[in-house]
């Protein structure tokens, strides 16, 4: 349970720093390319082998690991737009209601019976995820409230679900060993060097603008993005798919609507209130069926 409260916490922090990159103007692609390599670095210390060993070992899991590392980098800048455009919690609403995704592969395709406690606690995971996100508040004037900004959460929600689906299917499968730091490593570096293609790109229009910021912003979000997914993929092999994607869900939700308000007064409804209290339910009914 330990890997699943360091997952959840970790996951929130990284779209705190990208609520930050927004204040404290940092671009946000080159810090994303940065925080990448970082991961990268970090996961081949840790494995002992540089990332390019995968292609001369020819793990298993090397298609999966570079499908995840594409997805990587335009989901996180996605995301990096959906936080700074909507807030921390209502940006979690569209990350992590993408366990829906997980929850139909396993019963489709692997045959998974919900069962009644389970499927309650999940229904009460989504009720709870509506409740502690749904907001009073006016749209603010500053926002133009185009078609291609409406796009940003629905594109969170999409490809958040994607990746979810495909962690689940490596931890069903056990292609990919519980804390495999050479994988963490491998799809981490992918996604930083399919990054470098758009600042190439940028460079030669001479649109690109990195400096200290993009650097330090960097380092600091790849440091708990590396060892988020590190965790994620423990609390998988200890607890189960099934049970770690809702859990880190609610979990992630509930964190991101109090981190929300104390640092950047996002207001809580009471109808986020009761969200929260159902989500406490949700947890309850989902741990019992650890062994389910």
């Amino acid at each position: 349970m330990g890997f699943l409260i360091l997952t959840v916490l970790l996951s929130v922090l990284l779209i705190i720093i990208f609520r930050l990159f927004d204040r404290y103007g940092v671009n946000n692609l080159p810090a994303i390319v940065v925080n990448y390599f970082v991961c990268a670095g970090i996961g081949s210390v840790y494995a002992g082998k540089l990332p390019l060993a995968a292609f001369e070992n020819s793990e298993a899991w090397l298609p999966f690991a570079l499908l995840i590392g594409l997805l990587f980098i335009t989901a996180f800048f996605i995301l990096a737009l959906t936080a700074q455009k909507f807030g921390i919690y209502f940006t979690s609403l569209m990350q992590k209601t993408s366990l829906i995704f997980t929850v139909i592969f396993a019963v489709l395709y692997f045959g998974d019976a919900l069962g009644v406690s389970r499927g309650t606690g999940i229904a009460l995971a989504l009720l709870a995820i509506y409740l502690i996100t749904r907001s009073d508040r006016k749209k603010p004037s500053t926002v133009a409230w185009t078609w291609k900004l409406l796009m940003l959460p629905l594109v969170t929600f999409l490809f958040s679900g994607i990746i979810d689906i495909i962690f689940f299917y490596l931890e069903r499968t056990k292609t990919v060993v519980p804390g495999d730091y050479h994988f963490t490593s491998f799809l981490f570096g992918t996604a930083g060097c399919l990054g470098l293609l758009p600042l190439l790109l940028q460079g030669i229009k001479g649109t690109l603008r990195m400096g200290r910021k993009e650097v330090i912003g960097g380092i600091l979000l790849g440091i708990p993005n590396f060892f988020s997914i590190h965790f994620y993929l423990l609390a998988m092999g200890a607890l189960g798919g099934a049970l770690v994607v809702p859990l880190v869900s609610v979990g992630t939700i509930m964190c991101s609507a109090i981190f929300g308000y104390a640092l950047f007064r996002e207001q809580l409804t009471p109808q986020n209130l009761i969200g929260m209290a159902l989500a406490v339910g949700a947890i309850f009914l989902l741990s019992t069926t650890i062994q389910g």
